[in-house]
């Protein structure tokens, strides 16, 4: 359900953007990235303030109203326990792809008085925006180029769920056609973060729902520890029902990846994966060389097989870039204290499907340190203590990698001794038989494979 609000307060918003609109003071249409980042400057100053110290970014795809309303009602909750004033906090929601927001989606923006849906129009030859009408607006750019129409109001409150006081600024930006998280991160790190230079960056997917004192954790990680370049905390799904094998097994999961690998990582200093649904990055630490090759592929496309591989797990690529970084020695860290929820896939066939892509991704991404860990030794600044760390850590994950390689062939051979002494001993089951069911686990395991 969307949040309830006066109604008087809901035309007020829509009467203020239409009054932007007719005044020449907001544009919901931008050819590029490149093109918001120049005339943001001018054309949008009421939501940015003097200075914006934490900035937000919500990805969403097709999730639905209530998905957002829970992380964003969230985000403000938790905005009040920070050390950060509200007006120095800004949320910035980008919807990938026009024709994929949901209605519910559309209609809690318009209701909260953040969009006004007329403005898109009903095609692309009449989407745009040179200050005319609202009802009536040309495409400033040409309509073909139109990427993303950006809306705004400088204080959000939320009413339902939370506290009184709970608010913050909110953008919310529609992309125009729809190409993946990492175009959505691209608008929100050159298109937004190179105008407004935060001092700290959250990088959430619409549905994960913070727990209390989440985002404070992880801005006291970044401020209390200044070599720390980014962090996470324990992602969890939200209520897993015991009889729901599926969501059963990414809680497991998730609790054994952070129960065990996450910790472990950062006490090295380096958590090879930071979710791009729930982390916290110092802006500094990836400005300039990081941010460039986490877009690079959307912005010039792959040329390998490897690369492709790669942006698979483009999160991955964006924290080893961060401790890699020339004349830097930044950390990666673990907070525990910071905690999430987040939607578990609901169908085995989507479950498989993200395993697939997590599991290439990580493959790939081991691959790119390999071949990219003598820069890491020779560029970085990290103490000699630390770079032995480092490749300690490397040599676990590649023998890691390798047992991987030989898990289906070991679990074949446990279950073929088993069966067979079995056979010879208390369950004397035909040779036929103990055949069969090893080359139907043979079967299963090549179709594993290949679909792997």
């Amino acid at each position: 359900a969307a949040a309830t609000k006066p109604e008087n307060l809901i035309e007020a918003g829509r009467m203020l953007i239409r009054e932007a609109y007719r005044e020449g003071k907001m544009n919901a249409a931008y050819a590029g990235y490149t093109d918001l980042t120049e005339s943001y400057v001018a054309e949008h100053t009421s939501v940015l303030g003097d200075r914006t110290r934490l900035a937000v970014c919500i990805t969403v795809f097709d999730e639905t109203a209530d998905a957002l309303r829970q992380t964003l009602e969230a985000i403000a909750e938790d905005v009040t326990h920070l050390r950060i004033p509200a007006e120095e906090v800004l949320a910035c929601v980008v919807v990938d792809g026009r024709a994929h927001m949901t209605d519910s989606v559309a209609r809690y923006l318009d209701d909260m008085g953040v969009v006004d849906l007329s403005a898109l129009g009903d095609d692309i030859e009449a989407r745009g925006g040179d200050g005319g009408d609202v009802d009536d607006i040309d495409g400033a750019a040409g309509a073909s180029d139109v990427e993303v129409h950006v809306f705004e109001n400088p204080m959000v409150r939320f009413f339902d769920h939370t506290a009184d006081d709970a608010e913050l600024p909110l953008m919310v930006a529609i992309k125009e056609r729809h190409g993946g998280q990492v175009n959505s991160h691209r608008f929100f790190f050159d298109g937004l973060c190179k105008r407004v230079e935060p001092d700290y960056v959250v990088l959430l997917d619409a549905g994960t729902v913070l727990r209390p004192g989440a985002m404070q954790a992880l801005v006291r990680e970044l401020e209390t520890r200044p070599r720390v370049g980014g962090c996470c905390g324990e992602l969890r799904v939200a209520r897993p029902p015991c009889a729901d094998i599926v969501s059963a097994a990414q809680h497991f999961d998730l609790k054994l990846t952070h129960v065990l690998t996450a910790p472990a990582d950062s006490a090295l200093g380096f958590v090879a994966s930071l979710p791009a649904a729930f982390s916290c990055y110092r802006y500094k630490a990836i400005k300039g060389a990081p941010v460039r090759k986490y877009v690079r592929a959307d912005k010039e496309g792959v040329a390998t097989a490897l690369d492709a591989n790669v942006y698979l797990g483009a999160h991955r690529l964006l924290a080893y870039e961060v401790l890699a970084q020339d004349d830097c020695d930044y950390m990666l860290s673990y907070v525990p204290a910071a905690k999430a929820d987040a939607a578990a896939r609901g169908s085995l066939v989507g479950l498989v499907t993200q395993r697939r892509r997590q599991l290439n991704g990580e493959y790939a991404a081991l691959l790119y340190q390999l071949m990219s860990f003598p820069r890491l030794m020779t560029h970085a600044s990290h103490s000699a203590g630390r770079k032995f760390l480092l490749l300690l850590q490397l040599l676990s994950q590649l023998a890691a990698c390798a047992l991987s390689w030989f898990a289906v062939g070991a679990a074949y051979l446990v279950v073929r001794l088993v069966l067979l002494s079995a056979a010879a001993s208390w369950l004397p089951l035909p040779t036929h038989a103990t055949s069969g069911i090893l080359a139907a686990y043979a079967a299963l395991s090549l179709v594993q494979a290949v679909y792997a």
